[in-house]
This record gives structure tokens, sequence and C-alpha cells, in this order.
């Protein structure tokens, strides 16, 4: 790690001295001068700064500096609460292979205040080890969705060319860089390379089919909000096409504001999913860096539990976390722990090599179990905040009739933020509808049409939002306004947040 810090703040010191007059040199230079921020972490490189930062050069406030940065074509995306030292910063990974040591982890995020609170999981002993290609490089290891399938085998060759089947556990994840037909029989492999390393960009281009895995199709960024939606259903499109729809939406609500400066911070996660088969379940996974504390925790074997209880707190580095479990979609609690479990897969565990550590040796799963119907929503809360920090607000499922809108509303003193999604693929005549109090308060709906417009209708219980004139959708398809009760009549568009 220290090593990867001082590469990063090389790489950024070269680039202000060969690119001085890019719009970003200015906040760049302005985070390498901040003598309370990192530096490099190897005293015997620290002479490397001499020889790239011009000191006379202009510096740019960071507080002008945008709090969401994405690159689309590479499935990049990082959000920050604020620029200040204590602030959270949030990132998305949602792309397709195109390096040669990518893992198959579409759709996964991270989560950093004052420390980690959500990272990845696995340790590297090696590129062809047990741990890799058992866990480390697998889905099961990110913080993004398992659909367990005991049919299943994608996993035919992680890089170690082909293998015979079952010779890899199956992490009930993606699948990996191959494509299957109907019944289920390998029809075309690629390279696990996947970046044109050594044949070319033709190769990538050829194996388009493969590779092009995941994508951030939509991604929106406001003061008070960030906004990203990402569509990973072909990563999970395997042998038995257990998955007929995937897809994530993020959005990280930012502390404060005008309207209310004791709003917290939230993460709201909602995971669109349509499985193939009844039987199928799916799981919300998350990675931790300590034990977090649940309630009502029954021992399964070594070092793993199960809990009915849907809520869990972590304290890290001087923050907290927790983690709401909000349905529509019942789900339990699995939990597994150092060392005997912080790596299970498939019955068993998978430790590093050579005393290699964990970095997130605690995983937690919030699993969907398989019954009646296809669609296994699943909708999270994740509240950071400072250690010391009082208790988070009251968090809970927004009412809805609709089963295609889904949503959560944090009840903040004195501006609740009401965060919903319709699901499903964007329709330019659908419709959203929720039951809401009327009282004041900040509203945020994704999964509607790009750049249409909406009449937003509020009346004593409902919400009720509809095509037509009246606020216009961004080109991600989301709609943020105010309710301000008495400020405009009834039945006309309310104030936006914009």
């Amino acid at each position: 790690e220290d090593e990867a810090a001082d590469r990063v703040r090389q790489q950024m010191l070269m680039l202000l001295w060969l690119r001085p007059d890019d719009p970003v040199a200015g906040w760049a230079r302005n985070l390498l001068w901040d003598r309370r921020g990192a530096a490099m972490r190897a005293g015997h490189r620290a002479w490397c700064d001499l020889l790239w930062l011009r000191p006379e050069e202009e510096l740019s406030p960071l507080t002008t500096a945008p709090l969401l940065q994405v690159a689309p074509a590479v499935g990049r995306a990082v959000s920050r609460s604020d620029w200040t030292r204590w602030g959270s910063w949030l990132a998305f990974w949602c792309g397709p292979h195109y390096v040669r040591a990518q893992h198959l982890a579409a759709g996964s995020f991270s989560l950093f205040r004052r420390g980690w609170l959500v990272r990845p999981g696995g340790a590297y002993d090696g590129s062809t080890t047990p741990h890799a290609l058992n866990y480390a490089i697998r889905t099961l290891a990110y913080n993004t969705l398992a659909i367990p399938d005991s049919r299943e085998y994608s996993w035919y060759d992680l890089r170690e060319g082909p293998q015979p089947k079952g010779t890899y556990a199956n992490d009930g994840g993606q699948r990996a860089w191959a494509r299957f037909d109907a019944q289920g029989r390998l029809r075309k492999q690629a390279p696990w390379t996947a970046s044109a390393w050594e044949d070319g960009p033709d190769s990538w281009q050829a194996n388009r089919e493969i590779y092009d895995v995941a994508r951030i199709t939509g991604h929106e960024q406001m003061p008070r909000f960030a906004y990203l939606r990402g569509e990973l259903t072909r990563a999970y499109d395997g042998s038995t096409h257990k998955a007929r729809r995937v897809v994530r939406h993020l959005f990280h609500l930012r502390p404060g504001g005008p309207q209310d400066a004791m709003a917290a911070e939230a993460v709201v996660v909602m995971d669109d999913i349509e499985v193939a088969r009844p039987d199928l379940p799916a799981a919300f996974v998350l990675h931790l860096p300590a034990k977090p504390a649940v309630e009502g925790l029954e021992a399964v074997g070594d070092r793993r539990w199960r809990s009915k209880e849907t809520r869990l707190t972590l304290e890290n580095g001087g923050a907290r976390l927790e983690v709401l479990s909000l349905g529509p979609t019942p789900t339990r609690l699995a939990l597994f722990g150092p060392p005997a479990a912080d790596c299970w897969v498939e019955g068993r565990n998978w430790p590093a090599r050579g005393g290699r550590k964990n970095p997130a040796p605690w995983r937690a799963e919030f699993v969907a179990a398989g019954g009646k119907g296809l669609r296994r929503t699943l909708v999270h809360c994740l509240l950071p905040t400072d250690a010391d920090a009082p208790p988070p607000p009251r968090v809970t499922p927004l009412e809805t009739d609709d089963p295609q809108v889904v949503g959560v509303v944090v009840h903040d003193q004195l501006w609740p933020r009401v965060v919903a999604v319709r699901l499903g693929e964007p329709s330019a005549q659908a419709e959203v509808s929720y039951r809401w109090s009327g009282g004041r308060s900040r509203h945020l709906v994704a999964g509607l049409q790009p750049g249409q417009g909406y009449r937003v209708e509020v009346s004593s219980e409902r919400v009720r939002i509809t095509p037509g004139e009246g606020l216009q959708s961004s080109p991600a398809g989301s709609l943020a306004f105010l309710v301000v009760p008495g400020a405009r009549p009834a039945g006309k568009p309310a104030a936006a947040d914009r």
C-alpha cells in the first residue's frame, strides 16, 4: 500500500508537469501542497517531489472542485461528501473488462471516512494461487451482488487456461471470460488478460461480447447528492443464464445543506434484480475491516453466524457505519469472520499463502431467499458518521402501492429526504406514485425517462409524478424537488431542488 500511494502521487506530479494548464491542475496542486494531507510514505522517495512540483504555479481552492468524478468508458466513479480531511468518499466501479488484472467485480463499491468502512476483501499472494482464483479475484470478495446457483459452472478458465468443470469454487458471482449457449454449453472463451496486452486492440473488439460486462448508464451530480446507475446483467449471464436483469442504483446523499444543516450523510443502494428461476436467492455483500455488532447472532460453524436481524453497526478508525436492510424482499444476515471463514466459498475457506492478511476479513451477506416469483429487489441504506456523533436519524422503507416503485425515507429532523426508484426499463408513459404525509421534504426520484417533462402532484397523503408539463428529468433519468406545504396551490409542480 505504501508503494501504491507513492506511485499515485508521482503520477499526479508528472501529469501536472506535462499538462500545467489542465482545468484540474490547480486542484491537484492544492492537494499535493496541503501539508495536512498525504505525502510520500517512503522517505527515500521524497526527492521525487522536487523533480516535478513547481511551487510558483497557481493553486485552485478545493471548495470549487466537483464532488463527483465519473469515467463512463471504464466504469469508474468517485463521490465525496466534501473536500475536508474528515469527509467521506464513495468509489463505484461498473465497467467492461479492459485491463490485464481485472477481477469479476462489476457493481462493487467502497466507502471511506477517517478509515475504511467498506472495502474489497481478499489479499494478494500471487495471480494464480488457490486464494486468488477461488476468492480474491471473484465476485464474492467484492461489495456487490451474489446470485448463488448450484447448477451453474461458469469459471472454466481463471488465468490457468481451460480447466475441467468443477476445478474452481462456485461463488455464486459473475461469470469468467466465456459465453454459453441456451443449454449451458461453453460457446466461446477469451483470454483473461482482457486488455489486448499482447494481441493488440483488435483482440478486445473481437471478444467484446465477453469483455463488455457492465456500464455506468447514468450519473448526476448536484450539491446535495450524487446518483449513479450501473447496468451489470451481462456480468451474471453464465452457464445457467441465472439473471434476467441486474441494475444497481446508488445514491450518495451528502450531509447538511441549505435546508437542513444537520441532515445526515447516507448512501442508499437499490438493486433491481430479476432471476431466471424462483428457487434462486440473491445476496447484498459487504466486506468490513472489523467485526460488526449484530444482534441475535447464532453460530452455524467455526467463525460463521446467521441472524434474523437486518441491521449491523461497525466502528473503525474514528468513524461509525450503520447498515440497514429495508426490503422489500425479506432478507436474513450471514456473517463470516477470521481466521477460519474470512475467505469462505462453497463450504471451505481459501486463505492467502505466506501469512498475507485479508484487509477486510469480515463479510456480511444480506440474503434474499428463493421462493415465489422472480423479483429480488434489495434496498439498503448505509449511514457513515464519526464514532462519537449522535445516533443517526430513523430510516424507513417508502410506502407505496406500486410494486414497480421502491424507496427509503431518511427522517432528518427538519427536512426528511425521500429517495425512490421506478424499477425496470425507463418508459415515457410510466407514472410514479408513493405515499407521503405532505410535510416539507426533499425528494429524489430515479428510473424515469431521461430528459422528459413531469408533472408533480402533492396531496396530503401521496406524491404522484406523471409525464407532462412541469419539471424536466435529468439525462440520468432522475428528478429532484422540494415539497413545501402551502408554497404552491395544490396540484401544481413542487419546487425543484436544482
